[in-house]
């Protein structure tokens, strides 16, 4: 393949995905070429490859922050947990302070371990979507749009779910053709049935140009 014309080798690599481009990137010079050229990468994936690379480093430098202000929260909440209850102060106005020093600790330790579940699982989810080539990503978003708008209008005008038989099917299928180029554990558990064509439609890699993948 490496005496194949520059654009004949561009539109085979256009075919693949981020993860793909990222390995052949490493074959040769002439494959570093197409593989890393900024509109193979817009084509296959949506974004560049820097862009795509520093999107994921900044992600995981996110983690590490809040890994970090976990564990501040969670000495500042025992610490004020020690201090609430060593000494119960018969001054209503100080034990109330406390109290409330404790309460403010405790939320502050709370939201940190819900904005790192978040994080870490966004990242997560980023890193299988590289696995999946931006059409796809746009087809699966689209048919779960489709399937809601069918199911809303059932629902709307009354009729028996076996009405939107022909849109869950699209979807059921689109799932399935994604599912099987990514790790859908890595994914999280999730209590929607197609939760991985919603990873498609509200991963970061979500592009604010196209509506369709933004929306709900």
């Amino acid at each position: 393949m490496d005496k194949l014309s520059d654009d004949l080798l561009q539109a085979i690599f256009q075919e693949l995905d981020a993860v793909t481009l990222l390995t052949l990137s490493r074959v040769s010079k002439e494959f570093q070429f197409a593989a890393d050229s900024d509109s193979t990468w817009k084509y296959v994936h949506g974004f560049t490859r820097t862009k795509s690379m520093t999107v994921i480093t900044e992600s995981k430098r996110h983690i590490r922050e809040l890994g970090d202000l976990l564990w501040v929260a969670r000495r500042a909440e025992l610490k004020a947990g020690e201090i609430f209850f060593r000494a119960p102060d018969s001054d209503w106005v100080v034990a109330e302070q406390k109290r409330l020093e404790l309460t403010n600790a405790h939320r502050l330790w709370k939201d940190t371990t819900g904005n790192l579940d978040k994080a870490t699982r966004d990242l997560s989810v980023a890193i299988q979507m590289l696995r999946v080539p931006r059409s796809m990503r746009l087809d699966a978003a689209r048919t779960r749009i489709e399937y809601y708008a069918e199911l809303k209008k059932a629902q709307r005008m009354k009729l028996d779910v076996s009405a939107t038989d022909a849109a869950r099917s699209r979807l059921t299928k689109i799932n399935q053709d994604v599912a099987i180029l990514v790790d859908e554990k890595a994914l999280g558990k999730q209590m929607t049935k197609w939760w991985v064509a919603t990873c498609c439609a509200r991963s970061i890699w979500a592009n604010p140009d196209e509506p369709l993948i933004m929306t709900d």
